[in-house]
This record gives structure tokens, sequence and C-alpha cells, in this order.
């Protein structure tokens, strides 16, 4: 269950008008893309957010901070798991 902090800004951002959260030109990543380069757009680009997008610009999805976090969390936990297994 996510916090009421976090539920109250969420709330508060789907009240926007898109022009409000989203750049003329938005900031993109090619869908096989490597996580490093996700990283350095969130982190030069000012956005909490970045739209996936195949070769013709198609959008396929939304990569935020939290999906790189979870996915982090998830090779360190296997990493962690095949040195118990040795």
């Amino acid at each position: 269950m996510a916090p009421a902090a976090e539920t109250a800004r969420d709330l508060a951002t789907l009240n926007k008008k898109v022009h409000q959260v989203m750049r003329r030109k938005p900031v993109t990543l090619r869908e096989h893309a490597k996580v490093m380069d996700a990283i350095h757009l969130l982190n030069t680009e000012g956005v909490s957010c970045i739209p996936v997008v195949n070769s013709a610009n198609q959008p396929l999805g939304i990569l935020s901070w939290r999906d790189i976090i979870k996915a982090l969390d998830r090779q360190v936990n296997a990493d962690n798991s095949k040195g118990e297994q040795q």
C-alpha cells in the first residue's frame, strides 16, 4: 500500500493538464537501451519518468526510478542467491 503522501501527490498530478507535466519534445528511451542510459537521462534531464519507444517512436511503456530500483534489487537478490548456492 502506498504512503498517504505519495497517494496525495499522485492525485495532484492526475489533476494537472498535460502541458504541466510533460515537455513538447519528451525525453525518450529506446526499448533496448541499457539501464545506465536510463539512469543518465533521469539524472541529467530532470525527469522522473521516461517514455520507452520502439524504432518507429511508438510508445511501449514508461520507465521510472522505482522500476530501476526494483530491477537492481532483483539482480542483487539473484546474485546473492547464486553466492549462497556455491
